[in-house]
């Protein structure tokens, strides 16, 4: 059953346990093996559901898609526009990590409104395959109008499923970060005023904590992803930041604020 079902049908008689595909520590342990740069980018382009890595066969994560759209989206939820429907996912799944409006994927796939995408979406999170991520903002109505970001359950149904994804490892290793935050039960928003930060955690009605993500810091991003991580530090009275990257590792302080980068396999771990 899937989680709005238990609440209906057992009230207070149900426990609910959230259930991943394996996080990189459960990865390395079932290979049995400890962490290398080549296993880590092994796990960014295979994910972690074990039937997948235990058999190497693709026809494994091809049916696991195919099942989770027919059953638990379609016939679940009794859709009939297969293809709407299907055009959206795919075009969600090729936009990890970018801002969507839904006004604009009611466009795309020609349906009546913004809240009909809307209902997609939701199907989509209620069958454990998409997530949506909200822009922070101190008024929950704007929460709930402001674009949201996409981002999916694992990064092999990301390689397999979508249009333009081969050589975008930034959005992959994005992708990684907010499972793990999701999997370690963090409330997470994303920033954006004039720059933009990754995510911002929450922890009851206060920011605790910024950290941005990007694939390697380069002369040409480097004051970008600084500059909005400082902007997120600032709003939110924090004195340190977190930028996670393929396999950088520094301390730098700007703007009285320490900024710290970490290889992503290492915060993972």
């Amino acid at each position: 059953m899937l989680s709005k079902e238990l609440g209906t049908r057992l009230t207070g008689r149900h426990i609910s346990l959230e259930l991943y595909p394996f996080s990189y520590a459960e990865f390395l342990r079932f290979k049995k093996k400890d962490h290398s740069i080549k296993l880590f980018e092994e796990y960014l382009q295979k994910g972690g559901f074990p039937e997948y890595l235990k058999n190497n066969d693709i026809d494994v994560l091809r049916n696991l898609f195919h099942d989770i759209f027919y059953r638990d989206i379609l016939q679940r939820n009794l859709l009939r526009n297969e293809t709407a429907i299907k055009i959206l996912l795919h075009y969600l799944i090729s936009n990890i990590g970018k801002e969507l409006s839904y006004n604009k994927l009611k466009e795309l796939i020609q349906v009546g409104s913004g809240n009909t995408v809307s209902q997609f979406i939701d199907h989509f999170e209620q069958a454990y395959l998409l997530f949506s991520l909200k822009k922070f903002d101190f008024s929950l109505r704007k929460q709930l109008v402001n674009p949201k970001k996409i981002y999916c359950i694992d990064t092999a149904i990301i390689g397999r499923n979508s249009f333009s994804f081969s050589e975008n490892k930034g959005r992959l290793l994005e992708n990684t970060v907010f499972i793990e935050l999701n999997r370690r039960g963090n409330r997470i928003f994303y920033h954006k005023r004039k720059k933009e930060c990754d995510f911002l955690i929450q922890d009851g009605q206060q920011i605790v904590e910024a950290i941005q993500v990007c694939y390697q810091l380069e002369y040409y991003n480097k004051d970008r992803e600084i500059n909005g991580l400082l902007e997120a530090l600032e709003e939110h009275n924090l004195d340190e930041g977190l930028i996670l990257t393929f396999n950088q590792e520094d301390r730098i302080s700007s703007q009285n604020k320490a900024i710290l980068i970490q290889p992503v396999w290492k915060w993972l771990l």
